[in-house]
């Protein structure tokens, strides 16, 4: 057989294994690090394209155009609620006043607990609205990169890199799931769990407010502690934790160990609250609007109505325009996927399917603002034509 016969045989031989071979390896190049190959065939990447483009992509431009058009009517819903509670609305002073029962009132008043909040495990306690104990457990935690690159033939190669660091968290981590678990053992529980105690409150005079709002109140500001709160922890905790710059941990705060715990505390004080709700009797509960909406706004210090519910049109907006980018997102990576067999299929030459491949993103990147666009822009026309004109 000719020389040139062999070499092409060698070639062809070559590409048929980068078409359809698939394999993977990893190795630790360090301690703390991993560092995975995995290089796959043509085939297995144009069969993973077209399961996507067939089975994954329509579920995403499903529910993308379900999260626009859901997001749209809930923000409809939302401002014409927040419109109707405004105009309903009347001022009211910081005791119950028989004339306004069943109406929406703005009230501006003190709110201050009616008892007082006790951490027995720490000997905290304080006349607070709120009290948090937060913890916090010293951890491994896994970081991943990766990057890919094609291959002539067909084919990808993806680098992954895996790297433990520890730092605090205060959620436990489950180590089971890292790629080198046996080396970066995470503690299965914590020392102390965390907590959230309320308060029963009363607001201004004689006002009751619902609990589920008061347990909504997150402006905590951090509690000092002092040295004395040695002599008060619980039987089991004496002697296990030393405070250091207003935390308690469990070990060396300046060397932590893996398992180690930090807990400091925090509390919501007593404060001038402003307050819209419908009044029923000494408390005041939600208003439900027209539109089936349950409003009661509550936010610290003394604003007007009008500075309330601008305030909440402020995070109604914020949602609205979330949403609409997590609906155009999914519409996106839904049209890219079943675009992406195309440039699969001229992956044999890296250089040409990463052509098309950005041409096809752009398309796709078209094709999804305007469809986005068109449903936003339908049914806020279909509601109010001044809404359409201006979103």
């Amino acid at each position: 057989m000719k020389a040139s016969s062999v070499a092409l045989l060698a070639i062809f031989a070559s590409l048929a294994a980068s078409v359809l071979a698939s394999t993977k390896y990893g190795y630790a190049s360090s301690w703390n690090t991993y560092e995975e190959v995995e290089v796959t065939g043509w085939v297995d990447d144009m069969f993973g394209s077209a399961v996507a483009a067939f089975v994954i992509a329509p579920i995403l431009l499903v529910l993308g155009v379900i999260i626009i058009v859901w997001n749209e009517k809930r923000a409809i819903r939302m401002t014409l609620s927040l419109k109707e509670l405004l105009e309903s609305v009347f001022a009211a002073r910081d005791a119950v006043d028989p004339s306004l029962e069943g109406k929406v009132i703005h009230v501006t008043g003190r709110l201050q607990p009616t008892t007082t909040l006790a951490d027995e495990a720490f000997g905290v306690s304080l006349p607070s609205i709120r009290l948090k104990r937060k913890v916090e457990v010293f951890q491994w935690q896994e970081h991943t990169t990766s990057h890919s690159e094609k291959n002539v033939g067909g084919g990808t190669t993806t680098h992954k890199h895996y790297e433990y660091r520890t730092s605090w968290s205060e959620s436990l981590i489950d180590s089971n799931s890292f790629k080198m678990p046996h080396e970066h053992q995470n503690p299965k529980a914590r020392l102390v769990e965390p907590s959230e105690l309320t308060s029963n409150c009363i607001f201004g005079t004689n006002y009751a407010i619902p609990d589920s709002t008061i347990q909504g109140l997150s402006n905590y500001k951090l509690l000092t502690l002092n040295d004395g709160i040695h002599e008060r922890l619980r039987d089991d905790l004496q002697g296990r934790f030393r405070l250091y710059q207003n935390c308690l941990y469990s070990g060396d705060p300046a060397f932590p160990r893996v398992g180690d715990v930090r807990v400091s505390f925090y509390r919501v004080d007593p404060d001038i609250y402003s307050v819209i709700g419908r009044q029923q009797g000494s408390h005041i509960v939600s208003f439900r609007s027209s539109q089936g909406d349950d409003l009661l706004l509550i936010s610290e210090g003394a604003k007007s109505a009008g500075e309330l519910i601008k305030q909440e049109e402020g995070g109604n907006r914020v949602m609205l325009y979330i949403m609409r980018f997590v609906g155009w997102l999914l519409l996106f990576l839904g049209i890219s996927l079943l675009l992406d067999p195309i440039a699969t299929v001229f992956d044999v030459l890296p250089f040409l399917g990463g052509i098309i491949r950005l041409g096809s993103g752009a398309f796709a990147f078209v094709v999804s603002s305007t469809v986005t666009l068109f449903i936003i822009g339908l049914i806020w026309i279909a509601h109010n034509l001044t809404f359409g004109m201006i979103l």
